[in-house]
């Protein structure tokens, strides 16, 4: 097997490529590792190409709570004994990663979410903030509640704030906990002035991202459309359920097991509370179902 190694994007910044892309930062105290990636074999496996380096580790930066991006904490934490920093509102989801899937179904879960996809193992956060740190957190919400990117020497590690050409392609509907905060960190990665290369978790490095994030936008555009479409061709009213279906069906996405199907449709719940709040549509009661309509202008 070959040994992994870090490829060097600017002075003392690293990148393991990977499923899930993992950055280092090189600072007197040591590398900050930018998420540990799925499970403890990728986490391992960064460790050794660090070692190869002839690094050490300081940190661990967690720009977010989701299982791909802190898989490898525990492993991470008992091998080298370094705090995980991260987002002040997404350590709850590290410490308890339940929490995750809890919120993805709405309540206590089945069984296809408590995979490693979408509950790791738990570990030990603290919070990011406040603290001097060599390099610079960017806020980034949408894809999670408090998501950040870190720049750090011209290369800004964006984490899911958008997804790959090959990435977005696969998946189609890019999963966001809020889209409309999404389309605003979308615009922020753009107007990043400082940042000469842009390194997404799920994607190439790039110096030029705009193609790339005009894809992620229009993706969320096109999801909104259909489900604007989708209430008006039901008539009157329609479903959570049925608009689900409806979307999923004119996107042309065909979930392969059920825990997929819940990550879609909890995106595109996060549509509708959008959707609602621009006022362009009302959930109202018929019995004891809830439907959804679309408000006239």
């Amino acid at each position: 097997m070959d040994m992994p190694k870090l490829v060097e994007l600017a002075d003392g910044i690293y990148l393991l490529p990977g499923r899930v892309n993992i950055g280092f930062i090189a600072a007197e105290e040591g590398c900050y590792m930018i998420d540990t990636g799925l499970d403890r074999d990728q986490a391992r496996r960064a460790l050794n190409a660090l070692r190869s380096a002839g690094l050490r580790l300081a940190a661990v930066i967690n720009t977010h709570s989701h299982a791909d991006h802190i898989g490898g904490n525990a492993f991470v934490q008992k091998r080298e004994g370094v705090p995980v920093l991260a987002p002040r509102v997404e350590l709850p989801f590290i410490e308890h990663p339940w929490l995750e899937p809890a919120l993805l179904y709405g309540g206590s879960y089945p069984r296809d979410l408590a995979s490693k996809f979408f509950a790791a193992e738990p570990s030990r956060p603290e919070a990011l903030e406040g603290r001097e740190l060599p390099f610079e957190v960017v806020s980034l919400p949408g894809h999670s509640p408090g998501m950040v990117g870190i720049l750090a020497q011209g290369v800004f590690f964006t984490a899911d704030a958008y997804f790959g050409s090959e990435v977005l392609a696969r998946h189609v509907l890019p999963y966001t906990y809020d889209p409309g905060a999404a389309l605003s960190s979308l615009q922020r990665v753009l107007s990043e002035r400082k940042a000469e290369l842009f390194v997404p978790s799920h994607g190439q490095p790039t110096e030029d991202p705009a193609g790339e994030v005009e894809r992620n936008i229009k993706a969320i555009e096109v999801a909104r459309e259909a489900l604007l479409e989708a209430l008006k061709a039901s008539g009157r009213e329609a479903s959570t359920c049925e608009l689900v279906q409806a979307v999923l069906s004119k996107l042309g996405i065909r979930p392969k097991s059920p825990g997929l199907f819940w990550l879609y449709a909890s995106c595109l719940r996060g549509y509708l509370a959008w959707l609602e709040r621009e006022g362009l549509v009302e959930a109202v009661l018929k019995g004891a179902e809830l439907r959804w309509r679309a408000v006239k202008a």
